[in-house]
């Protein structure tokens, strides 16, 4: 066994597609958005239920009170506390969580939290790492926020740092596109319809935007990683291997910016249709990520769209063209009211070539990505003739 297939596996659980539509369509409904630091800022890629909760009141009052008076998560934080009661909230989807945990007994050797993390749609998940409070990594004890002295724990290192996830989505069995990366190299896998592990620490870990929901549930505790590994199967797994792509790039600028009427009574609301051309791109799937770079001093913008290649983007023009063309027109009837010059055009380009912004938000598949920096003629010059 190579040391990918020991740091994220299959086991031999499944879970049915019905099944995952039924918890999906539960945490649509019922779940609360969670947040994600990324280069600190905050995110918010998930919406999040947690069906097996602290007994607060079985807790230590203290513990709890600090919790609330910081406004943290008790549960996340506490994941690994297989000392504190834990119980099962009583939802629709309840039992269906119950017998998926049947078939993982045997890997779970004492249970603590069961919650559903949600991607939500067209929102990326940036590669990131999950620490347990109270674990020493390097040297350095792990708290959740500062000022929390959490109670020393070895059992992340004892779970090889492991965590059992299985999987959700409510087009399953397709699954989006979760990656991880290793020795700087990114991995589109793939667990189908199978309950999976995978080292939150020594591999990072996130997922590209797709058009619909997908998540995990996420099954924390203390696990037998000797019976795991030995029931282990290979994570089906493809490296993100890609040198050319297609550049949409639009340019705006305001070298004499004057405000629009203050009569919108007739105006078209360009919220909604961006909102509509929006979901558009995100399904279709040759579509890879989108930046936009505000130049600093607020005379203009340079917006750029990736695309898998010139022949995509243009069956993805052909097959929405009456919408485009219309909100190209619309939008080019607002600009010239506030005026705005802006042009179009497509190029291809060499991912190598990429700014580190722009390759972040192909592999994330992020709808877009905002940057601000000084006017670059390297962002507003027409390399092709392809215009549209």
């Amino acid at each position: 066994m190579n040391e990918i297939d020991r740091q994220i596996f299959l086991l031999p659980v499944s879970i049915s597609p019905a099944d995952q539509k039924s918890i999906v369509d539960y945490v649509q409904r019922t779940g609360f958005i969670t947040s994600f630091v990324s280069e600190k800022k905050p995110l918010y890629p998930w919406k999040s239920f947690v069906f097996r909760s602290i007994n607060k009141e079985a807790a230590p009052s203290a513990l709890v009170e600090e919790f609330k008076i910081a406004k943290r998560s008790l549960e996340f934080t506490l994941r690994h506390r297989t000392d504190l009661t834990w119980d099962w909230v009583e939802t629709p989807v309840t039992p269906i969580l119950k017998n998926l945990l049947e078939s993982l007994r045997p890997y779970c050797v004492k249970l603590s939290r069961v919650q559903v993390l949600l991607q939500r749609p067209q929102v990326a998940i940036p590669p990131h790492t999950d620490k347990v409070a109270g674990q020493n990594y390097d040297g350095v004890v792990y708290s959740t926020f500062a000022g929390h002295t959490p109670e020393p724990t070895d059992i992340h290192r004892r779970n090889k740092f492991l965590t059992i996830k299985v999987p959700l989505s409510e087009e399953s069995p397709n699954n989006g596109k979760p990656y991880f990366e290793k020795d700087g190299r990114i991995y589109i896998y793939d667990s189908g319809c199978h309950a999976f592990a995978l080292d939150e620490i020594n591999i990072k870990h996130g997922a590209q935007g797709v058009a619909y929901s997908r998540g995990v549930v996420l099954i924390d505790g203390e696990y037998d990683t000797d019976r795991m590994l030995a029931d282990a199967m290979p994570m089906p797994h493809q490296e993100f291997k890609k040198t050319n792509f297609f550049r949409r790039v639009m340019t705006v600028q305001k070298p004499q910016f004057v405000p629009p009427s203050a009569d919108t009574a007739d105006r078209p609301d360009l919220h909604s249709i961006y909102e509509d051309y929006k979901v558009m791109r995100f399904s279709d799937p040759s579509f890879l990520g989108c930046v936009v770079r505000y130049n600093s001093d607020g005379s203009g913008f340079v917006k750029h769209e990736y695309w898998d290649s010139a022949l995509k983007y243009e069956a993805f023009y052909r097959k929405y063209i009456l919408f485009i063309t219309a909100m190209v027109m619309i939008f080019d009837t607002e600009g010239q009211s506030s005026n705005l010059a802006s042009d179009r055009w497509g190029e291809e380009i060499e991912f190598d070539t990429l700014p580190a912004s722009d390759k972040r938000a192909i592999l994330d598949r992020e709808f877009v990505r905002i940057c601000v920096q000084k006017w670059s003629d390297d962002f507003g010059k027409k390399n092709t003739a392809l215009s549209r």
